[in-house]
């Protein structure tokens, strides 16, 4: 994966999925047609040219509050406040979407992701207990910012875990296949911060640690 200041590639932001709390409604609004826009330069339905495509995609290209930024930014805020991450889950049942640019849920990562190269674009995997999934760490981002993909919704509110775990060479080769990754970019460039505030939480005793 690509460090926290840098344009994801699809696996990074698959790992990310399930580390990310956004508004509903903003999950349900964006573009699932794949062949609508791309992240090709000289293409016309590249980054720089989703907010021409369509009226309603117009945040693509005027929205201030526009993701994904650099994490890295001199802006980032220490803010212990913040708290621990609540998790209030209960199981439900899971499918697996390929929407072509990315996929909508992952659970089990090795098994679902054979399951959608078998050219399928939906698979139930059951049941799913999201209080299984192990974050890995306590510490994380937060910001204000918006859909990585037309119509580019503002008010998303990203909650980025800080832990970054590795995958081997062939599960990113199963998505990479899955997906239909084409291109060796495809994840949105880096937008203007805009005096957004970036807050970062670490427990106290990290914080005392580290100043030891």
């Amino acid at each position: 994966m690509k460090s926290p200041g840098k344009p994801m590639s699809t696996f990074g932001l698959v790992c990310l999925l399930l580390l990310i709390f956004n508004t509903e409604a903003a999950t349900f609004h964006e573009v699932e047609d794949e062949r609508e826009f791309d992240y090709l330069e000289g293409s016309g339905k590249g980054p720089d040219h989703w907010g021409e495509l369509h009226e309603e995609w117009a945040a693509c290209k005027n929205g201030d509050m526009q993701s994904p930024i650099d994490l890295l930014n001199e802006r980032v805020q220490l803010v212990p406040g913040l708290g621990r991450l609540k998790r209030s889950y209960k199981p439900s049942n899971a499918i697996l979407k390929n929407r072509g640019h990315d996929i909508a849920f992952l659970s089990e990562l090795k098994k679902g992701i054979w399951s959608i190269a078998d050219s399928k674009n939906e698979v139930g995997v059951g049941v799913v207990d999201p209080r299984h999934i192990k974050i890995g760490s306590r510490k994380y981002y937060r910001y204000m910012g918006s859909l990585t993909v037309p119509p580019c919704t503002q008010g998303v509110i990203w909650t980025i875990n800080t832990k970054v775990r590795t995958v081997s060479k062939d599960q990113v080769k199963a998505l990479r296949d899955a997906v239909h990754d084409y291109a060796e970019q495809n994840a949105r460039p880096l937008q203007p911060l805009n005096n957004r505030e970036i807050h970062l939480y670490r427990p106290q005793d990290l914080t005392r640690d580290r100043r030891n």
